[in-house]
Parts: C-alpha cells; sequence; structure tokens
C-alpha cells in the first residue's frame, strides 16, 4: 500500500515539477550543421535557437504525457474510460487521501 502510495507520489512530482530533462548538446550539434543561406547571421541563430526551444517543449511534453500515462495505469479506472489530465489528477488526489487515511488507521 505504500509502495503504491509513494509510486503516485514520485510519478505526480515527477510530472508537475518536469524533472524529465534532455541533453540538447546533439540538437546544438545537428542543427549548427544546417549549410547558412543569404539571411543574416543573426536570423540563422534566432532560426537556430527557436529550433531547439521547439524541441525541448516536444521533449517537455512528451514526458508529461508519459507521466500522466504511467499515473493513469496505477490508477483504477473503467476500460476505455477517457480520463484527460484534470480528472486524473483529481482522481489521484483521491486514491492518497483514501491510502493516507487507510495508514493513519492502521497504525492508530
Amino acid at each position: 500500500m505504500r509502495g503504491l502510495l509513494l509510486s503516485i507520489i514520485i510519478i505526480l512530482f515527477n510530472v508537475i515539477s518536469g524533472v524529465f530533462f534532455e541533453n540538447v548538446r546533439s540538437d546544438i550539434r545537428s542543427l549548427s550543421s544546417i549549410p547558412l543561406t543569404p539571411e543574416s547571421q543573426r536570423d540563422h541563430d534566432r532560426r537556430i535557437r527557436r529550433e531547439i526551444a521547439n524541441s525541448n517543449e516536444r521533449r517537455r511534453m512528451q514526458s508529461i504525457n508519459a507521466g500522466f500515462q504511467s499515473l493513469k495505469a496505477l490508477l483504477p479506472h473503467a476500460d476505455g474510460e477517457k480520463l484527460s489530465k484534470v480528472p486524473l489528477g483529481f482522481c489521484a488526489e483521491s486514491k492518497m487521501q483514501g491510502l493516507l487515511s487507510r495508514i493513519e488507521m492502521s497504525n492508530n
């Protein structure tokens, strides 16, 4: 029971805090190999920064979605039931409160 509670808390922490960091050096290397066109160096640098930011945001969203999928697998729900992120968060909170109260009752 404590293991499930700990798993839910860790997944929620990871989802909320965004601890799924990726190394962007490979992105920088791949973008720096793009041949320069007649555009100015400043425009080129701006484009590279935007592509890196887009890549980071894409990875961040994939990490968050993976965290929510992991959380959804831990929580009871009807097969085929579609849970968006907000109801999933409420369901996780409710489950944690129930587990905490069971732990408190077993300690008393």
